[in-house]
């Protein structure tokens, strides 16, 4: 009977034994867990692209000599869970991908657990609204690309792991236009909200640090622009660029100087058959001088012009801007005494704020014929005209 007792005491002892003994774990294998959350995606191509995810890891995974041992879908990604797929599997590295998917955003965690350490050891985060044109695949590529690296980085300080509670950060803008759209992306936008009070705060999604982000302002009735914030969404405001209006109709005043004793006043009506782009105009000036036209006296001059622009640099909404063009114009002076004029070539410059423009332009109208010239200069000759003025845009 003594013996008997003594042999169930050794049995239990050694199994007692055997299972306080440290699970050993292999160092060269990792089980892959997945879970998403958020919207339920109908949209193969929305679910392709999830998918992929488990791919993009696996690879760059594989790609470092290691193999996957198996591969679970779980609502749970907490550590205890985590830690049980790999001691049931007996492996000491967990990938995990973890998606959240909401209005059309698409957010991924990408993790690497140490059971031995039980803790994450790696991860990156990336977040990406599907429809901004940019290759998601690619994306996912790089950001497991990262996590690998990382993973290296965390052997040579092994104190520091990863949260895996991502920093969240909600961009602000500023801008001195009302109601002007801001939206991400480019082609295929998504809109983040107006303009208010000069000021927005962005909704909050979520992207990755230190990687460009791209988007554009709108207003309607002028020229939309795209923005990029270099290094990712940043705790500063970023100051929005002041949209340009896009003129269909625009009407100017000026001051032409002939010599430094005559000057006239120009007034021009400009219409823009193609937005900032080609123009014809009708003008009126009026100075007084001394000509053929009026004789030894100082007569007033009136002069009707009509012309055709082109601007020559090839952005509609570019501040600084040059234009070229041509015209005629016909001249009559108070002693009803008339010549036609032609404007062979007008060069001009213009700065352009949001609704108006500083103007400069210089002509050199000649006389129609052989005829004397209406100013008391050779035929095809004439003084020339340098202007300077501003432009109401609408």
């Amino acid at each position: 009977m003594k013996n008997t007792v003594l042999f169930f005491f050794f049995i239990t002892s050694v199994v007692s034994a055997q299972e306080s003994l440290p699970i050993a774990l292999d160092e060269t294998q990792a089980v892959l867990l997945v879970r998403h959350r958020g919207e339920t995606p109908e949209d193969t191509y929305i679910f392709g692209k999830i998918s992929y995810a488990t791919e993009a890891i696996s690879r760059v995974f594989q790609d470092q000599y290691l193999s996957i041992m198996g591969r679970y879908t779980t609502d749970d990604l907490g550590f205890e869970v985590v830690q049980m797929y790999c001691e049931t599997d007996r492996v000491r590295w967990a990938l995990l991908v973890d998606t959240d998917f909401r209005d059309s955003n698409l957010v991924w965690y990408f993790s690497i657990y140490d059971a031995v350490e039980q803790n994450i050891r790696a991860q990156d985060l990336f977040s990406l609204f599907l429809y901004l044109g940019v290759y998601t695949e690619d994306a996912m590529n790089l950001s497991a690309q990262r996590l690998i690296e990382k993973w290296h980085r965390s052997f040579q300080e092994p104190k520091r792991f990863a949260d895996y509670q991502a920093v969240q950060q909600r961009q602000r803008f500023v801008s001195q236009q009302e109601g002007v759209t801001v939206f991400w992306g480019k082609d295929n936008r998504q809109e983040i909200g107006i303009i208010e009070q000069s000021y927005l705060i962005a909704p909050l999604i979520l992207f990755p640090v230190d990687v460009p982000v791209y988007g554009t302002i709108a207003k309607d009735g002028y020229w939309p622009q795209d923005f990029v914030i270099p290094e990712g969404i940043t705790q500063e405001p970023l100051k929005l660029k002041v949209l340009q209006k896009i003129t269909r109709h625009s009407f100017g005043f000026m001051l032409a100087l002939r010599s430094l004793e005559h000057s006239s006043f120009d007034f021009e009506y400009r219409f823009h058959i193609l937005p900032d782009r080609f123009f014809l105009s009708g003008g009126w000036s009026i100075w007084s001088d001394k000509t053929e036209l009026s004789g030894d006296s100082e007569t007033v001059h009136h002069e009707w012009r009509l012309r055709a622009g082109l601007y020559l640099l090839p952005w509609n909404d570019f501040v600084f801007r040059l234009f070229a063009g041509t015209g005629l114009s016909f001249t009559l002076t108070d002693n009803f005494q008339s010549r036609f004029l032609a404007d062979p070539l007008i060069l001009g410059a213009e700065y352009h704020f949001s609704k108006w423009a500083f103007v400069a332009e210089y002509r050199f109208p000649s006389v129609l014929g052989y005829s004397r010239s209406s100013l008391g200069s050779a035929a095809l000759n004439m003084d020339s005209f340098l202007s300077f003025g501003v432009q109401l845009k609408w």
